[in-house]
This record gives structure tokens, C-alpha cells and sequence, in this order.
């Protein structure tokens, strides 16, 4: 329904929230795919690919994004998470 709409009203500027639990730190591929709009080809988290799965996927979009903490305060948090076996931001 909602590409439905959207192919019926095209906008640009439309805001987009993501949320989710990603539990990916800010040097993942996962957060670098959200943040840059593409994945280095030779990233750490890119390796193991035993399939030759990941080769074969367009690792890329045009959104411009960023976290929330980060658009409020400019920089990304140090801490989301502060136990004795994970300090840093997820």
C-alpha cells in the first residue's frame, strides 16, 4: 500500500525513520550501507561470503541519512550501550 502511494504522489524531501535493533557499531557494513548509501567492496564485514552471495548484490541507495543523536547534537553518541562486556555505540 505505502509504494503503492508513492508511486501515485512522488515527493521529494519525503522524511524517512528507520528503526530497528541493528546492533551494528558505527565501523559495520551495516551502518556504513545506512549512513554512506554503499558498502566499500573491501569491507571487514564483507569477507566471509563462502556463497559468493555478496558479490552479486547493487550495495546501494541515494538517501541521505543520519542518526537522530547525531542530527540533535552533531556528533554520534560515545555510549548507547555501557555494560562490562560491551562500552560504545550500537
Amino acid at each position: 500500500l505505502l509504494l503503492q502511494m508513492l508511486r501515485q504522489n512522488p515527493m521529494n524531501n519525503l522524511p524517512l525513520l528507520i528503526c530497528g535493533d541493528f546492533n551494528s557499531t558505527p565501523e559495520s557494513a551495516v551502518y556504513e550501507y545506512l549512513r554512506r548509501g554503499q558498502v566499500r567492496p573491501d569491507h571487514e564485514d564483507l569477507r566471509n561470503d563462502p556463497c559468493g552471495l555478496l558479490k552479486q548484490l547493487n550495495l546501494r541507495h541515494a538517501l541521505s541519512m543520519a542518526t537522530a543523536y547525531e542530527t540533535c547534537n552533531r556528533r554520534e553518541a560515545q555510549y548507547t550501550n555501557y555494560t562490562e562486556e560491551f562500552k560504545g555505540t550500537l
